[in-house]
């Protein structure tokens, strides 16, 4: 039977050795080094829910207010669309996504409505 040989990284494995005799060199042990207690954050801030949050409260409002201003509405919507911009990069990131689905969506059914068909038929 003629066996093939199995692929040894030989290089990855010589490199891996080098960075850590480099490491114990330069520090005494192989273990990472780690900051001090004195330099260590002691707080790292969480990301802020607000924006999603906001974001589709406003979009609720959006939605709501469509049945008494359509300008209004349109506002509020883009007001939403921005809010949730800064949501995205939150804890809530689904939700700031929805928002800002749900508020391009408003903005461009009422931008259609408001162009095409009122002006449209104003033409006539």
């Amino acid at each position: 039977m003629n066996q093939t040989a199995a692929y040894i990284p030989v290089a990855d494995i010589a490199e891996n050795i080098e960075v850590k005799a480099d490491n114990v060199a330069e520090h005494g042990s192989g273990d990472i080094p780690q900051p001090d207690g004195d330099q260590q954050q002691e707080h790292v801030a969480s990301p802020r829910r607000w924006p999603a949050v906001l974001g589709a409260l406003l979009t609720i409002a959006a939605w709501v207010l469509l049945f008494w201003s359509g300008f209004g509405s349109f506002c509020t919507a883009g007001a939403a669309l921005v809010v949730s911009l800064f949501g995205i990069r939150g804890r809530l990131r689904n939700l700031a996504i929805t928002s800002i689905v749900a508020a391009s969506v408003l903005m461009l059914v009422f931008a259609i409505f408001e162009g095409l068909i009122f002006y449209m038929l104003r033409a006539v």
